[in-house]
């Protein structure tokens, strides 16, 4: 004679469902707060800097991360479901990635990094997700 099936109560399935949604989106990454706000000004790209990136990106997307008197740090959407940091200094670097944190280093000295945390070493903070390393100001 078959056994008779047990009902699971409806509240604990549901708790169950909760649970896992909640730790599936823990572990999902952190999201730039970049983009949460709208568009401003100071945000346009500076011009020339398509030639300093290796795939499309949305120019419309542009956000000013952090500027002082000789340089200026954007972050970007790519084409390809990437980040894009523009840097303006002497010179236009860019680079993208799918993934963070990643790094930018310009021509003439100085490395940038795009992480949610310091990099490991020695590292300034110059916006949110925006690392400088030290001694390279």
């Amino acid at each position: 004679m078959p056994r008779p099936r047990r009902a699971v109560p409806r509240a604990a399935a549901a708790a169950v469902a909760f649970l896992g949604i909640f730790a599936l989106a823990s572990c999902a990454a952190a999201q730039p707060p970049a983009f949460d706000g709208p568009r401003g000004d100071d945000d346009a790209l500076p011009a020339g800097y398509e030639e300093a990136l290796s795939e499309g990106i949305d120019a419309a997307s542009s956000r000013l991360l952090w500027s002082d008197d000789t340089t200026r740090v954007f972050l970007v959407e790519g084409d390809r479901e990437s980040l894009c940091l523009v840097i303006e200094a002497d010179a236009i670097e860019a680079a993208c990635s799918p993934e963070t944190p990643f790094t930018v280093e310009m021509p003439g000295g100085g490395v940038f990094a795009f992480s949610e945390r310091a990099p490991e070493g020695d590292w300034v903070e110059r916006g949110e997700w925006l690392w400088q390393a030290d001694g390279e100001s």
